[in-house]
């Protein structure tokens, strides 16, 4: 890599933090001023530095946009693929991945657990806002009018004794869930299967969608999945980074470590 090159990557990186001065970047990489004068000049010209009314040097709005379509191009699926299929591997359990589009919830992939049986989701279904896992962990964290859009769309349909059937229900659970950390899906959408669920975010600290873990009860009851809670927020955290998340999905939930066992394999 050239040194020009490597100057102006460090002048770009350094003004990400904050802007500077010509002066405090030529002490910082130890050249002479006119040096990064003309560095700045020449990404100027690019839009990737701009010149601030108080003399300052700071990132163009060009590498904004630069930025942003990249982030724009990650794929959920494909950042989340890696995370999942070692969450299904240790687990020995079905993993699903699910996107916010809209008010919608959709599954993008799904990884089959050891000795699965059939399940209702599918790649590319929208799961249900009131019944599935990944749904109520995404919307519970989504702005008021995507929950209220959600809801209003919601035919509550009854599959189970635990199913929840009405709106104040779903927002009650959505409090839960914001309090937890986590969804749980315990006999709502299907009665012979349950699942937990954490919420995946993106740049801005905006939810993108949800991972969950699903196994059959008789196998594995919400009480022993909740104990690998540790272990699938790990793997959110994980997806959320691959999504620009700067910090931990954990600042979402009030899980620690400290307040879960060590994941344990149960099937």
């Amino acid at each position: 890599m050239s040194t020009s090159l490597e100057r102006a990557l460090d002048i770009l990186q350094s003004l990400s933090v904050r802007p500077d001065g010509p002066r405090q970047l030529s002490e910082m990489l130890d050249v002479h001023r006119s040096t990064v004068v003309r560095l700045l000049h020449s990404m100027e010209s690019r839009g990737f530095v701009r010149r601030l009314p108080d003399g300052r040097w700071g990132i163009g709005f060009d590498l904004v946009e630069i930025g942003q379509r990249a982030l724009d191009g990650i794929d959920l699926r494909d950042a989340a693929r890696p995370h999942i299929q070692s969450l299904a591997d240790e687990l020995g359990h079905t993993v699903h991945v699910a996107e916010l589009v809209g008010s919608d919830i959709v599954y993008v992939d799904k990884i089959e657990g050891l000795g699965s049986v059939k399940m209702r989701s599918r790649v590319g279904a929208k799961a249900n806002a009131h019944a599935a896992g990944v749904a109520k962990a995404a919307l519970a964290y989504a702005p008021a009018a995507v929950q209220d859009t959600a809801i209003v769309a919601c035919d509550f349909e009854r599959f189970t004794a635990s199913t929840i059937t009405d709106a104040d229900g779903l927002r009650a659970d959505f409090a839960r869930i914001r309090a937890r950390g986590w969804a749980i899906d315990d006999a709502e959408g299907e009665d012979y299967i349950n699942c937990i669920a954490f919420p995946l975010f993106g740049l801005r600290d905006e939810v993108r969608g949800a991972v969950s873990v699903t196994a059959v009860r008789s196998i594995a009851p919400v009480s022993v999945l909740e104990r690998h809670a540790s272990r699938i927020r790990r793997a959110a955290d994980a997806i959320s980074a691959e999504l620009g998340r700067p910090t931990p999905a954990a600042a979402a939930g009030a899980v620690t470590d400290a307040q879960l066992r060590e994941p344990l394999i149960d099937s």
